[in-house]
């Protein structure tokens, strides 16, 4: 035998197998940190492993389910993929719970993919920024006392360009002030740690949305991005003054989805949450329903009724903001969702039903009612109507 045939004869031979790295080691994969449910799939096309890469890496800070499925939500309405952290999930204090409440916001990201969608996005030109100031913000969490001192740009002001029948047309955005717009640590004064360590950045985001804001107004709206929630965190303890019948009302209840783990937001109630438009005062007016009742939503638990009586009158207080119809069931048992909603339809205010109408068309935008179920609805909807 040749050397060339000893080395053939030699490399042909099969490798050993090598041994196991783990030595018998066997793989363990923690379930989410947040509630899953299959349902959760079908609306979203979200399995159990891309849960897990929501809850515990794209959104670590949500609190529940509902936050998270309220997000994929808004990126299923606005055509945007989740998983590129184009929104985020806000705490936002709120006067009427006296807690905070996850809300929805856009980020820079989300502003800056629609600009360019509209193929008339032209760029933008370098961020101007006003005089340096330097302040010192005290405060007490529940850490206890916190005392910082911030360098910081009086306000930033950016110019975008929108292609307008062919012309790159500047377009300059408003100024954005840093004391106006900063977020805070809790119900303090003081800076949170990203506006801290990153005070001229952060203000140049808020300034980059602001423009983008105002060359693409029909394609962005008024939507305020994550960056710029601290605008929103800073009046705790305002005092809304506004003439009751100035106030916004509810255009119509949105469906809500609602299991024991998990819930889904409708696109408009996603869209709508995060700008916190559809709160409306509770309004008194007189009914012939019997006295001291309180009419309770199964699903939620929410009370969606209250009566009291005094030597006078009989009042009712009826909240628009809340639904009326039960949640959807899982298991798509009609005649016991329908069960369920008659009596709610039949203790509801007589205002009310314009919003069970709402609900009951938001709900077929996903699913029909079956053509009984429906019927049974309408006809206690328009009995109602007629028991003033």
């Amino acid at each position: 035998m040749t050397a060339a045939q000893t080395t053939t004869a030699t490399t042909d031979q099969p490798r050993q197998a090598e041994p196991p790295a783990s030595k018998g080691a066997v793989a363990v994969l923690t379930p989410p940190r947040l509630p899953y449910h299959p349902v959760i799939e079908e609306r979203f096309g979200i399995d159990r492993a891309a849960w897990k890469a929501l809850v515990e890496a794209v959104f670590p800070m949500a609190k529940t389910t509902d936050a998270v499925c309220l997000a994929l939500s808004y990126c299923r309405a606005r055509r945007l993929d989740p998983f590129k952290r184009v929104v985020h999930i806000v705490p936002i204090w709120d006067n009427e719970s006296r807690g905070y409440v996850e809300t929805v916001w856009p980020g820079i990201a989300e502003h800056r993919t629609t600009a360019f969608r509209t193929k008339q996005y032209g760029g933008s030109d370098a961020c101007q920024f006003g005089e340096t100031k330097t302040l010192s913000f005290k405060g007490e969490t529940k850490k206890g006392k916190v005392e910082v001192t911030v360098n910081f740009p009086e306000w930033a002001q950016l110019t975008v360009y929108r292609l307008i029948d062919g012309q790159r047309v500047p377009i300059p955005g408003p100024r954005v002030y840093w004391l106006e717009t900063y977020s805070r640590l809790g119900r303090t004064d003081v800076p949170n740690d990203m506006w801290q360590r990153r005070p001229v950045g952060q203000l140049e985001k808020c300034a980059e949305a602001a423009a983008l804001r105002r060359a693409f107004p029909e394609e962005l709206g008024d939507e305020a991005t994550s960056d710029e929630a601290g605008a929103y965190q800073g009046a705790a303890n305002a005092k809304d003054v506004t003439p009751e019948e100035a106030r916004p009302t509810r255009a119509g209840a949105a469906q809500t989805v609602v299991d024991a783990t998990a819930t889904e937001s409708t696109d408009e109630e996603a869209a709508a949450a995060h700008r916190k438009m559809d709160k409306e005062a509770a309004g008194e007016v007189e009914t012939d329903e019997p006295a001291e009742a309180e009419i309770v939503n199964p699903d939620t638990g929410e009370v969606i009724r209250r009566e009291s009586v005094n030597a006078e009158q009989k009042t009712q207080t009826f909240d628009a903001s809340k639904p009326i119809l039960p949640a959807l069931r899982p298991d798509n048992n009609w005649t016991a969702w329908k069960n369920d909603a008659l009596p709610l339809v039949e203790a509801a205010p007589v205002e009310a039903m314009a919003n069970v109408e709402a609900e009951m068309a938001e709900i077929e935008r996903d699913v029909k009612i079956p053509g009984p179920v429906h019927t049974e609805l309408m006809k206690a909807i328009k009995a109602r109507r007629g028991r003033k």
